[in-house]
């Protein structure tokens, strides 16, 4: 019978568990829809940019779901006679909110990745600690008895890598994918702003 400290850890740990999946979830539907959003609005903006009307351009970037609107919106925001470098900079601090959106809940799967090991060797440390402490109490039972004990708690270590281990892969497929899509928004503003003749 586990050691209710054991339990407790055990505990944790399936709530860890139960809060990276619901941000996994959050995360591939979130990029789902941001990819509709985006498909739609190059689709809208194409032939836009082949009129040429700059206004009508802006006027599709006021609603800023997709990640290049939300881009284009925040230069769009600085006025028509901004010079290169300011451009330059609102391209940066747009690139920067869309980024910052792309990672969001990421911070959670770091955390939980780095932690849950440590939680699951504390429960482990706990269950030998009991184990010895009913040895000591009982009388030497055997080497059976010994392993038994120190096997079950090993539980709460396995628990931990369990968790710990899908939050890294998770983590660093979203990194990617979120790093990858910001140079993406970034080459394509760049290359919208440059037809404008806004850079």
């Amino acid at each position: 019978m586990l050691f209710y400290a054991e339990m407790g850890t055990l505990v944790i740990l399936i709530a860890c568990s139960i809060e990276a999946f619901a941000v996994v979830l959050e995360r591939f539907i979130a990029w789902g829809k941001a990819s509709a959003q985006a498909k739609a609005f190059k689709g809208q903006l194409k032939s836009l940019l082949k009129e040429g009307n700059e206004e009508q351009i802006r006027s599709a970037c006021e609603q800023p779901k997709a990640p290049l609107a939300a881009v284009l919106a925040s230069i769009w925001q600085g006025g028509k006679e901004l010079r290169p470098d300011q451009t330059q900079m609102l391209l940066r601090h747009g690139l920067d909110e869309v980024g910052h959106r792309h990672r969001r809940f990421l911070a959670i799967l770091a955390t939980l990745a780095s932690t849950a090991p440590f939680i699951g060797l504390f429960g482990t440390v706990l269950g030998i600690m009991h184990t010895f402490t009913a040895i000591g109490k009982q009388g030497f039972g055997g080497p059976a008895i010994v392993s038994a004990g120190i096997s079950q708690a090993l539980i709460a270590t396995a628990c931990g890598l369990a968790v710990a281990i899908p939050c890294v892969i998770f983590y660093n497929f979203f990194t990617r994918r979120a790093n990858r899509a910001v140079k993406e928004t970034e080459t394509e503003a760049t290359q919208i702003l440059i037809m404008l003749g806004r850079i």
